[in-house]
């Protein structure tokens, strides 16, 4: 009978033929695979073709056995199987008594002769071998060919955005589904996995890349695939410590650079393993039946940071600017913004600079002033130049982490397996300051993340060829943080009382000055601006999952069928990090020519002590109550032609429905409903609708059924030893995943921003100043009651009724030759194409055509809305001729929120060899030569990568380009070798020289495509952004520095009215390649039979070679090229003891 082993998501199977000495094929012969680990059988006949399948059995070590009336027995050691393997082994049976015995070593099984899915398995050995700097599982996925992970991954698991992003064959990072025992494990907001199991508590994983199989879906990029482990017949346990500290670590780069100390460091991760036979003494033995697995781990970690910094020099602060130079050591030249006037000797405008280039302290506005207080005090010499870079400081974060997992496995018969698991995780984050006890310090606040995974399974088997599985599942993601300054009175800086009264939370306002800014050494720590940081999260998301699959085995034919069914509840109250906010540049105090940036005129720091900002706003968040819902079926056919040729053949349907709010809190667009605006004399279009009211439905848009996915996969045995295979397909992926903030789903009218009026009309002449930002109040949700005059005159966002899912189209192409030392080389390619990925649009701006009236768009006409819309820069008597011109004039910016246009395409050459662990040795090489082409990758938490902002939205095909994410060559490399030396030792001898081994990661890869904004956008197409003038010549220099990365003399400011010709990203400019090598040198020390002392030192960035982050890439930004943090981090070496039983 086929024993009940587990399900297919999880599982391996072997397949083959059952032949006689002749190679003739032989019926009903009886093979049985036995689970050396708990002693379970299963058994399967060979059909009248001579073929067998053994379905759904757990990775691990097998015996297998033959047995025919007229053969003798067949017995084979040795298999062992992977997660999702399809192992074929053909057996040969010889002429004789059925009681007589062949045993026979069974060889590795290397060749994917089944499949064309491509993939990659993570052994065992590896997982608790190789260097993980925050045993972090998932991490090596980075070894699988195809697979760009962020920097971040490498660390511990504590926040949801920075340790999560991968990469997948040119999808986004949010295009990949989770699975832990084959259950979801991902969580709404970035797709992100949420349990992130203890190494020593996982068995394998899996990371399926390319065309896999329809029984997986709601990934367009690929699937995760982690199996637990689970008790056995023998009793295991470990008990373990990993140690480091700042006396064993390098410092950071630039802290050496600037004369600091390495940041206080200390790291304790402990914890241990049990598992065997669920016993009860004289009451119940579990042998054979029911088993147990328990992990407990905690961490106390020290996280030392490095911050680094520019900062404004006291002289600055009182206005005086003489010493403010520009790389070129010209001295900036600061324009009074009141000086603002009509050019006499021709057209546009001109001003004047203050008089010997200081603003006069009567000047200077008193919120500037208090607010100046705040900054540090420069630390360091910095730019000797420009001053960049003139504060460093060091500290460090503390990080509490407890993790649990507990699994229980019980065989009912051995036809029926029952297995259930709990995993939790808690990780309270309190991130050091980076101004030191400071509240404008612009950091994220204390926050604690809880993370929930639990599965109970049932598997059952009904006869020999039928095999059915259900489970249920749950996951949960929590989140919760305060602002850093909470609470924080603001009319201690000057604002009006009225103003604080009405904002949430109670912080220190975001101060963001262009060319002043703080970074750290670690991701996720900077949260907002210059000064400042209002950001609050209270996240809930969970995710309820029930699965049934059903395998049936024919006679050439395996046939897999099943359906799913996902919750998933969204649940969360998020504000960002500047409400309020204000962004100051240099656009009001440049000139002579106000509209025109030059490369010594004005100072964003000038228009801060003015208290003109550029832009301002306040963008409250209610709580939202989102829900989706999950559907999938899917059939898929594994179908043996002959011997030599197998087929997939496999369909998939999957829907996700509509988001949903408990309380109707999403808002739609109706671009052909007229606006209660009268007497305007102008054709008005466009005006928000809301779920729930008028007709309209709960979903804030239409069902999407029509998703059906083929997917189609050949493997072709051309000889023994050499497979060629293929396959593709379309794969659909979720309409989650775009991020926490509630601005993602559009609900305008329930979230209202109100945006500063921070200058005239024209734009040149400043209007409100931080004295009085918002002299009209900020404007309060009035949810849908207005209905088509919700937010009219106001910035609004919202769902397009007509987005659909994601998906990919995938296809590949590889030829597998098994090597001598049952050792793999493959070579192939990948190919992938995303379609309707979603990607914010602004509908709000200028036609490019307008541009060419230039000046006059400044023009302050008769506004045709006075009197009906109350608050904003529509309520005044007068606007810009700009304003009528935009294809919406009655609303400010209009943003359809992540709208599904954009698109995607990957090609790549991959070349594999890999020996799988045997006879104390598994090595790997994997190298990719890629490209992708897109428009954006959206979220990539954990590494900085940058490009270009979208500067025309009539023309999106200008926005194309190479990927923020390409990397065109990726070398990875990785071993475990167990040492042979004195193995037959004895004594003191074998105690110090025996029992060595030795893990080695080395990745190698190129650094990122860069992409250059404008530091002032002068194009006045109201809306979208502005990229600098490129020459054509290649920025790059051959010896980049960290204060000169790039040739920034190549990108000049374009002309006022004009879209910079910069592509969004450059190619041949690239930021900082990696070239780093990590270590683990192992002792094991056998102090008896079943006990194991392990030590283990463990070196990270070995050669302490460091891969720097992006340059600044803002044209006209006082720190443009300048690199001010690392990538990776410095040297660290680990100390760990382990006792194995």
């Amino acid at each position: 009978m086929l024993a009940a082993t587990g399900v297919f998501a999880q599982t391996a199977s072997v397949s083959g033929r059952v032949l006689d000495p002749s190679g003739g094929l032989i019926p009903g012969a009886k093979v049985t695979v036995r689970a050396l680990a708990t002693n379970i059988e299963t058994s399967a006949e060979s059909t009248d073709a001579g073929l067998y399948v053994l379905p759904a059995l757990r990775p691990g070590a097998y015996e297998v056995r033959a047995t025919k009336d007229g053969f003798q027995t067949l017995r084979q050691s040795g298999l062992q199987l992977e997660v999702q393997q399809v192992a074929k082994l053909d057996l040969t049976l010889q002429v004789g008594q059925v009681n007589d015995t062949v045993t026979v070593e069974a060889q590795s099984v290397v060749l994917e002769s089944e499949s064309g899915t491509l993939g990659q398995v993570i052994q065992s050995k590896q997982v608790t071998d190789l260097p993980l700097l925050g045993r972090n599982t998932y991490a090596l996925a980075a070894l699988v060919p195809g697979v760009r992970p962020s920097v971040g991954v490498n660390n511990i698991v504590v926040d949801q955005i920075s340790t999560v992003a991968y990469a997948i064959n040119g999808q986004r990072p949010n295009a990949n589904d989770f699975l832990l025992d084959g259950a979801p494990n991902s969580a709404a907001s970035q797709n992100q996995p949420v349990i992130n199991m203890n190494p020593d508590a996982v068995q394998e994983f899996k990371v399926e890349t390319n065309s896999f199989s329809a029984e997986f879906g709601r990934a367009s990029g690929g699937v995760f695939n982690v199996v637990s482990k689970s008790g056995s017949n023998q009793y295991h346990f470990s008990l373990y410590e990993f140690l480091r500290n700042n006396k064993l670590n390098a410092n950071d780069f630039f802290a050496n650079q600037t004369g600091q100390k390495p940041p206080p460091f200390k790291y304790n991760q402990f914890g241990g393993t049990l598992g065997g036979p669920v016993t009860i003494p004289k009451i119940y033995d579990g042998h054979n039946k029911t088993f147990f697995f328990v992990s407990i781990e905690s961490v106390r970690f020290v996280q030392g940071i490095t911050f680094l910094g520019s900062m404004p020099r006291p002289q600055e602060l009182a206005g005086d600017f003489n010493n403010t130079r520009v790389a070129s050591g010209a001295v900036v030249t600061i324009y009074d913004p009141l000086t603002t006037r009509a050019n006499p000797n021709g057209a546009g405008s001109i001003r004047t600079p203050f008089p010997g280039n200081v603003i006069p302290a009567n000047r200077i506005n008193p919120v500037s002033q208090k607010a100046s207080a705040f900054f540090p005090t420069p630390n360091t010499a910095g730019n000797a130049i420009t001053g960049v870079n003139n504060y460093a400081r060091t500290d460090g974060s503390h990080i509490s982490k407890d993790t649990v997992s507990y699994r229980v496995d019980h065989y009912f018969t051995q036809n029926n397996r029952f297995f259930a698991r709990y995993s939790a995780d808690d990780s309270p984050w309190t991130r050091a300051s980076a101004y030191g006890n400071n509240p404008a310090s612009p950091v994220a606040g204390r926050q604690t993340f809880g993370r929930r995974n639990a599965v109970i399974e049932d598997s059952q088997v009904f006869n020999a060829t039928l095999l059915m599985t259900g489970r249920l599942s749950m996951t949960r993601l929590s989140n919760f943080r305060p602002s850093f300054s909470e609470p924080y009175d603001i009319t201690t800086l000057g604002f009006p009382s009225a103003f604080a009264a009405q904002l949430v939370p109670r912080a220190f306002p975001f101060f963001n000055i262009s060319g002043y800014s703080v970074s750290a050494s670690i991701p996720n720590v900077i949260s907002g601006g210059t000064l400042g940081a209002t950001d609050v999260i209270r996240l809930g998301n969970t995710a309820w999952a029930a699965q049934y699959n059903v395998t049936k085995s024919l006679a050439r034919h395996t046939l897999k069928a099943g359906s799913e069914y996902r919750v998933i509840q969204f649940n969360n109250l998020q504000t960002g990090a500047n409400t309020p906010g204000f962004v100051f540049d240099r656009a009001f105090t440049q000139g002579p020519d106000p509209t025109a940036a030059t490369a010594a005129g004005g100072a964003a720091l000038a228009s801060f002590l003015l208290g003109n900002p550029a832009s301002g706003s306040v963008l409250p968040s209610p709580g939202v109550a989102n829900q989706t819902k999950y559907y999938g079926a899917f059939v898929q056919d594994t179908y043996r032609v002959n011997s030599r040729l197998t087929l997939n053949l496999g369909l998939r349907w999957e829907m996700e429905s509509p988001r949903t709010d408990r309380f109707n809190q999403l808002t739609n667009f109706d671009y052909a409903a007229t606006p209660p605006l009268s007497n305007t004399g102008l054709n008005l279009r466009g005006a928000l609708t809301f779920v729930g009211v008028n007709g309209l439905p709960r979903s804030n848009t239409k069902y999407d059924p029509n998703n059906y996915a083929p997917r189609l996969g050949f493997a072709w045995q051309l000889t023994p030893k050499t497979i060629i295979r293929g396959g593709g397909g379309l794969f659909y992926s979720s309409i989650t995943g775009i991020g926490s903030g509630p601005s993602a789903f559009g609900i305008s009218g329930f979230q209202s921003q109100t945006n500063m009026v921070s200058a005239a009309p024209d734009g040149l002449t400043p209007l409100n100043t931080l004295t009085n930002p918002y002299p009209s109040g900020i404007l309060q949700p009035s949810g849908s009651s207005l209905g088509s005059a919700t937010l009219l005159g106001q910035a609004i966002a919202f769902t397009d009724r007509g987005n659909v899912s994601p998906y990919s189209e995938q296809w590949n192409f590889n030829i597998q030759r098994q090597l001598p030392f049952t050792t793999l080389f493959e070579v192939g390619y990948m190919g992938s194409h995303g379609l309707k990925l979603p990607q914010s649009i602004t509908l709000n701006q200028l036609p490019a055509s307008a541009l060419a009236q230039t000046a006059a768009l400044r023009t302050q006409v008769t506004n045709p809305f006075f009197g009906q819309i109350a608050s904003g820069a529509l309520a005044g008597r007068t606007i810009s001729a700009a304003q009528l011109l935009r294809p919406f004039p009655q609303f400010d910016t209009v943003t359809s929120a992540n709208a599904t246009w954009a698109s995607s395409v990957y090609h790549s050459l991959t070349v594999k060899a890999e020996k799988r662990y045997g006879k104390g040795l598994t090595v790997m090489a994997a190298y990719t030569y890629s490209k992708v082409m897109d428009y954006s990758i959206n979220s990539f938490g954990g590494e900085n990568v940058n490009g270009g902002a979208f500067q025309n939205f009539q023309n999106l095909r200008h926005e194309r380009s190479v990927s923020a994410l390409d990397q065109t060559n990726r070398f990875v490399f990785n071993t475990v070798y167990e040492v042979p030396l004195f193995r037959k030792s004895h004594g003191l001898t074998n105690k110090v020289l025996a029992g060595w081994e030795v893990g080695v990661i080395v990745n190698v890869y190129d650094g990122v495509p860069l992409g250059m904004t404008s530091a002032v956008n002068n194009t006045f197409s109201q809306g979208g952004g502005q990229r600098p003038n490129w020459t054509g010549v290649s920025a790059a220099l051959p010896s980049p520095t960290v204060q000169k990365w790039f040739d920034t003399s190549q990108f000049t400011a374009p002309p006022a009215y004009t879209f910079g010709n910069a592509a969004r990203t450059l190619s041949g400019l690239r930021g900082s390649p990696a070239r780093q090598a990590d270590l683990s040198a192992i002792k094991n020390t056998h102090l008896n039979e079943h006990l194991n002392l392990q030590f283990r030192a463990e070196f990270f960035n070995l050669t302490n070679t460091p891969r720097f982050s992006p340059p600044n890439t803002v044209q006209g930004n006082a720190v443009f090229g300048v690199v001010s943090t690392m990538e990776n981090q410095p040297r660290i070496i680990q100390f760990a003891l382990k006792l194995l039983f």
